[in-house]
């Protein structure tokens, strides 16, 4: 495979480093075995991240267009960047993507879309959004989320999410209460990770050992006013974790792994839980891994049926084969086999 030299930019700033730039980081050694340069872009306002300044060839850009074009353009042309692959961007950061592929017809522009394509209903940003939001490849994290995008087919395909799963290997024996069931989740955002739908469907059972433990990466008192707003306070059996990197430590803490969520593009936690030989209950969506053996899957916002999902799980009546489910993800979703698949689309793809 011909060596490339490959731009990330993104507008991700998390607190820890996740499995998105585990797998990143995977690409990028795969990428320099290759013979090719591996360059990121990261928003000003993660400068003073850990993780960030502690990764290979970083640089910052910052909130104004125009000089984001000025620094994306003179950078592509001083190192001879081959592919800008974008992940998470903001609208603004995207139009300065955009215009500097525009300034440099040689390179190739890819999109990862890691949520389902959808455009603001105001018309003059509609017609933005469809120039900026539109690559020389649109890469879907699952196929329901490259179906969402539309545009011709030869410039959209997908590459099923992967899982580092070295990372998961490493934890730290904790306990998050003494004698309750723990029921795990993810709280960034509130309502799209359906927070409210958990904690009435926990109201519901009116069970007094069980504890909703939530992990919300940032925007914490924001988080916490979501749920007073929607249940007058906190609830006593909701207690909010801090992130954390080594996030097998939660998993292995906890009884049951929950995904409440409203809307996924594919959801990471829901394979690294069953990794980790947790129980899983989640919403039945498209681009979701459904077909996890003993996985238990809710319909959308159906708070009835997440309180019974969870009672079964309570009365050991849902036991997962732990070794079978493990192997079997392991084989699904290795990031060895992401690596070679991104690489196909980015690479040998025509422009």
């Amino acid at each position: 495979m011909k060596s490339k030299n490959v731009l990330i930019i993104t507008d991700y700033a998390a607190p820890y480093e996740g499995n998105f730039i585990m797998s990143l980081k995977k690409l990028e050694k795969s990428i320099i075995e290759d013979g090719g340069e591996f360059y990121y872009f990261f928003q000003q306002e993660a400068k003073n991240i850990n993780w960030v300044n502690k990764m290979n060839n970083y640089h910052f850009f910052g909130k104004n267009i125009l000089n984001n074009i000025k620094i994306f353009n003179n950078f592509i042309k001083r190192n001879n960047i081959d592919i800008v692959y974008s992940h998470f961007c903001l609208p603004k950061t995207q139009l300065a993507i955009k215009i500097s592929r525009i300034m440099n017809k040689n390179i190739k522009l890819v999109q990862h879309f890691h949520n389902h394509y959808e455009l603001p209903n105001n018309i003059v940003k509609k017609i933005i959004f469809r120039f900026i939001f539109k690559g020389d490849i649109n890469i879907g994290c699952s196929k329901d989320v490259a179906d969402s995008i539309p545009y011709a087919k030869k410039r959209v395909t997908y590459v099923t999410n992967a899982i580092d799963f070295s990372r998961l290997d490493i934890y730290e024996n904790i306990k998050l209460t003494d004698n309750k069931f723990v029921i795990l989740m993810f709280g960034y955002t509130y309502e799209r990770k359906g927070v409210d739908l958990a904690i009435k469907a926990i109201q519901k059972l009116n069970n007094s050992n069980i504890l909703l433990a939530i992990s919300v990466s940032k925007n914490l008192e924001e988080f916490k006013q979501c749920i007073i707003r929607d249940f007058v306070k906190v609830p006593n059996f909701v207690k909010i974790l801090e992130p954390r990197n080594d996030i097998a430590t939660y998993y292995k803490a906890c009884n049951l792994f929950l995904s409440a969520a409203r809307e996924e593009g594919f959801c990471y936690a829901i394979v690294e839980a069953v990794y980790c030989g947790k129980p899983c209950i989640c919403t039945k969506l498209p681009g979701q891994p459904n077909e996890i053996p003993d996985l238990l899957t809710v319909e959308s916002e159906n708070i009835e049926e997440i309180a019974k999902k969870i009672q079964l799980v309570v009365e050991e009546k849902n036991k997962l084969s732990t070794s079978k489910v493990k192997k079997y993800v392991s084989d699904t979703y290795g990031i060895d086999t992401w690596v070679k698949e991104i690489k196909k689309v980015i690479i040998n793809e025509e422009k």
